[in-house]
């Protein structure tokens, strides 16, 4: 779950961990990720931004939710009243780098990327060219934003798409995929 942000409010992973499930959650907010440790225990908890750089500052707002390292996302909250209320700088890590380091012999069975603007670049930091295809995801759930006409063409969407996603389900705000072996 890249985009964590709390254990429990607004948490598709929350729900998966009480039914066994048990997995990775990275955000980028050190103060929610110690939330993580206490309640989700069973887990891997890191604080890091997912992406390609390998240091990001993060935009923290009063409603922590949207707290973001994308400029864009970051002059659009303020535009719409929300009180940026910190920057601090975060540490970097590659999708490629968490796939290999805590999925080394397994498939990703879920990958949840929702992190306020820059998913395009934490999917694209996977490296699709150099990962066999038998270690796509299986299945991708990517932020998108109304109208749902526009899912398709958002930037991180269409770059599953490129490399043989199946689009499955259409959300308000996000798009769920298959990957391209998946029937």
């Amino acid at each position: 779950d890249i985009g964590a942000h709390h254990p429990s409010r607004y948490s598709n992973t929350r729900h998966l961990y009480q039914r066994g499930w048990r997995g990775v959650n990275i955000d980028a907010d050190a103060e929610l990720m110690l939330q993580f440790v206490s309640a989700r225990p069973e887990d891997v908890n890191i604080c890091a931004a997912v992406g390609s750089e390998t240091e990001y500052v993060l935009n923290v707002f009063d409603e922590r939710l949207v707290s973001s390292v994308d400029s864009k996302r970051v002059d659009f909250e303020v535009s719409i009243g929300r009180r940026k209320i910190a920057e601090r700088s975060v540490r970097g890590i590659t999708l490629r780098n968490i796939v290999d380091t805590y999925f080394p012999e397994e498939r990703v069975t879920v990958l949840m990327i929702d992190i306020e603007g820059s998913d395009f670049d934490a999917l694209n930091s996977l490296d699709f060219d150099t990962l066999e295809p038998d270690r796509f995801p299986k299945y991708l759930l990517l932020e998108t934003f109304p109208p749902l006409s526009a899912a398709l063409s958002a930037p991180a969407v269409k770059l599953a798409l490129s490399q043989g996603y199946k689009p499955l389900l259409v959300l308000p705000l996000s798009t769920i995929l298959s990957a391209p072996d998946i029937e």
